[in-house]
């Protein structure tokens, strides 16, 4: 009986299995990358000698809570050494608040430490005021979403704030790099404080498939 060389087999089936493993995750990211949620992001950046804010995305507050009206005054950031939140309600006023589902997680807001003083030094442009929080449940505040009606386009709001914080860094206002995502648990609407930059899904994708590729070609050396 002739000897059989049954490595190939085992090593091609493999193979394959590694390869639709791959292109399963590759299908995963392109799809997540395709059908993100609606949501805000307020960016925070060091810009020459001065710290920039720049407001983007839009909400659906559809997919949030009418809940009681809690006001804000300034511009800036602000912490109660419990929860970071921002506002700006000197561009205009805010009259109505909308609140995220029981059950979301807070954490990105709270023990994630966005900054660690308040500031509000800010200069600004737009008209739109805002503020991300609303009045908690027995005293406090929670992450929300405080805006004014007019602004609504239907039950979409869409930012135009942008501010600027002459001479200063991160670290003189105590803001902490990172990104800080409220999600909502229902809706899956977002509110994200990014702090200086964040990595491009593109990147994330590469850095991914060179993991991949490595383990791979690993797996290839032992079967070999």
């Amino acid at each position: 009986m002739n000897n059989v060389d049954m490595k190939s087999p085992i090593k091609t089936n493999k193979t394959l299995q590694t390869t639709g493993a791959v292109c399963s995750i590759l299908l995963v990211m392109a799809t997540g990358m395709g059908t993100a949620r609606a949501g805000l992001i307020f960016t925070f950046e060091e810009v020459g000698s001065d710290v920039m804010m720049t407001s983007s995305g839009s909400i659906d507050t559809a997919g949030l809570v009418s809940t009681s009206f809690a006001d804000w005054g300034g511009t800036g950031v602000y912490t109660d050494g419990t929860i970071g939140l921002i506002g700006g309600t000197d561009a205009g006023g805010i009259n109505t608040s909308y609140a995220f589902h029981a059950g979301t997680d807070f954490t990105p807001w709270t023990t994630g430490n966005p900054w660690n003083a308040s500031f509000f030094a800010f200069s600004f442009v737009g008209t739109k005021g805002f503020a991300t929080f609303v009045n908690a449940v027995g005293g406090g505040y929670d992450p929300g979403l405080a805006i004014n009606t007019s602004d609504l386009v239907g039950s979409v709001w869409t930012p135009d704030q942008d501010w600027t914080a002459a001479g200063e860094t991160f670290a003189s206002i105590g803001l902490n790099p990172g990104t800080y995502t409220v999600t909502d648990n229902v809706s899956g609407e977002f509110i994200t404080f990014q702090i200086g930059a964040a990595p491009e899904p593109a990147t994330l994708a590469l850095l991914g498939l060179g993991t991949l590729a490595f383990g791979i070609r690993r797996r290839s050396q032992n079967w070999s």
